[in-house]
């Protein structure tokens, strides 16, 4: 990598890099960095069923979120599927933000998962804001938020301590595992093609 962290390159190719840089944030920065205006940012990075691979698997909506943020133009979103890194079929979905909803629990079954994902650079694109998770501000939008009163939060704090940490959360894990019902939905993406 260049000393001089000044814009200079037209495109830049992330084959697969960002998921074993422990700091992907500054990653970002570093790409904002050295990307001339107009420039295409390109990552092709995993998502599900790649434990171990890297540092981190990603979701579509990290990508997706921080660029919108940045005010980036978004150039293409994909997501696609396959079964083993030596099989040559894969099926490529267009990736909106809300067309994993219906399936995000356990949507993609055994199949391996990657990120296809282009942005390019403008004037107004910056590298400093750090995004909200789109679908929480969808989800403040139409519950709407509310103030919380101190004294039950500190109530609450006081209720929670009589219990086991573990205990609790391995109780909520069964709930949501047996009164989930979207954990068997099938995805409903819009696939665009088979190569």
């Amino acid at each position: 990598m260049p000393e001089d962290n000044s814009p200079q390159y037209d495109v830049i190719y992330d084959g697969g890099t960002l998921e074993h840089i422990f700091n992907a944030p500054q990653a970002l920065k570093t790409i904002h960095g050295l990307l001339k205006q107009d420039g295409i940012i390109v990552h092709g990075s995993p998502s599900h069923n790649h434990v171990d691979h890297g540092f981190y698997m990603f979701s579509p909506t990290f990508f997706w979120d921080y660029y919108s943020a940045n005010k980036y133009n978004i150039l293409t979103s994909y997501l696609f599927q396959y079964s083993s890194p030596d099989n040559c079929t894969w099926e490529v979905f267009e990736y909106q933000p809300g067309s994993l909803d219906d399936f995000s629990f356990g949507g993609f079954g055994k199949k391996m998962v990657g990120i296809w994902f282009i942005a390019q650079k403008t004037s107004k694109s910056s590298n400093n804001i750090f995004p909200q998770q789109g679908a929480c501000i969808e989800m403040w939008k139409t519950e709407g938020a509310t103030l919380v009163n101190p004294k039950k939060i500190n109530s609450f704090r006081k209720w929670l301590k009589g219990f086991k940490t573990l205990r609790l959360f391995v109780r909520g894990a069964r709930t949501l595992r047996n009164k989930t019902p979207f954990i068997a939905k099938k995805p409903k993406l819009k696939k665009v093609k088979s190569i």
